[in-house]
């Protein structure tokens, strides 16, 4: 109970940063005392930002009505017309559904992969329920692209189409481009 009654006085002398409380995430935003106690998930926070060389850079459009500002940049939102968010917990504080599955074999595993591949865009569209984000009506309501950039650990280099030796086109969570199967559809 000490610490937390700590860790209230030091956010309350650092409202303007609180990145400097952030070991993991460097969040300006959020505490990593929010992380999940279990090591992996600070981890985790921290080797995506170490190897991006970087925080991670979330950015979703906001919605535009009659009263939205898209112009005008504040430190909460450097970038006009979008919602900035810099933490891995804006993605992974979203409920998404996960399923595990046990297989015969790697082929197996490879077709049944394929076979769930088109229900992911019906899947996607029945739970689109992520349009607020950080408090702010996004102009997007897929929460996929959040949870996308979230974890989003290419660096600079891998992250530049210009560079054709280092470039990596997507986030390790992106969409699938192909089918894995060896099966020979009939």
């Amino acid at each position: 109970m000490i610490e937390d009654k700590e860790l209230a006085l030091k956010v309350q002398e650092c409202q303007d940063d609180v990145s400097s409380l952030n070991t993991a995430s460097r969040s300006q935003f959020v505490i990593d005392q929010t992380i999940n106690t279990h090591p992996r998930f600070a981890g985790l926070v921290k080797s995506i930002r170490e190897h991006r060389g970087s925080k991670v850079e979330i950015r979703v459009p906001l919605f535009k009505d009659e009263k939205t500002n898209m112009t005008e940049a504040t430190k909460d939102e450097p970038f006009p017309g979008e919602i900035y968010m810099d933490a891995m917990h804006f993605g992974m504080g979203q409920c998404c559904l996960q399923i595990t599955y046990e297989c015969q074999t790697m082929n197996h595993a490879r077709y049944l992969y394929d076979q769930l591949l088109p229900f992911t865009g019906f899947m996607a569209a029945l739970s689109a329920s992520g349009p607020v984000q950080k408090g702010k009506i996004s102009d997007n309501d897929l929460r996929w692209t959040v949870i996308e950039q979230c974890v989003d650990c290419r660096n600079e280099e891998e992250r530049d189409p210009n560079n054709k030796e280092m470039y990596i086109p997507k986030s390790r969570y992106s969409a699938v481009n192909h089918y894995i199967s060896n099966h020979e559809y009939v």
